[in-house]
């Protein structure tokens, strides 16, 4: 189980450094291109969530990586938040586009979505992931 606790940490650290370059690649370009304080702030809240995200997967990376005590709950917290985001990307997927794009992305996001049920499997049935938390 330790094995699997150790592949789940470094796909949260992974995930981490992929919503940071996401949120952190935009340009000002992007900010001066929206043409409505409506999309700006819709822009805004976009970007902060991915950055809460993505503090999310690294906290848990950290957690889990270092056998904290609080691993378990942050190893939760981030199974469920990768299982929502590949059940959700899918939804919007088929409310956006239709069947076929739902097809499509449910295929694309059908590991992600593996990963996140094993993760939350793992961290529920282990009682307490390891040391101190400091």
């Amino acid at each position: 189980m330790r094995l699997v606790r150790l592949f789940l940490s470094w796909y949260f650290g992974l995930l981490s450094l992929i919503f940071l370059r996401g949120t952190f690649t935009k340009d000002l370009h992007s900010f001066r291109a929206v043409d409505t304080p409506r999309k700006l702030i819709n822009l805004i809240i976009l970007e902060l969530f991915c950055v809460v995200i993505a503090a999310t997967f690294g906290i848990a990376w950290w957690k889990v990586w270092r056998d904290k005590v609080s691993a378990r709950w942050w190893g939760l917290a981030a199974s469920l938040l990768n299982l929502l985001i590949s059940v959700g990307a899918a939804v919007l997927a088929y409310f956006f586009w239709g069947w076929h794009s739902f097809v499509d992305a449910g295929c694309a996001l059908a590991v992600p979505a593996i990963i996140g049920v094993v993760g939350i499997v793992i961290f529920t049935l282990s009682s307490s992931v390891g040391g101190i938390d400091s």
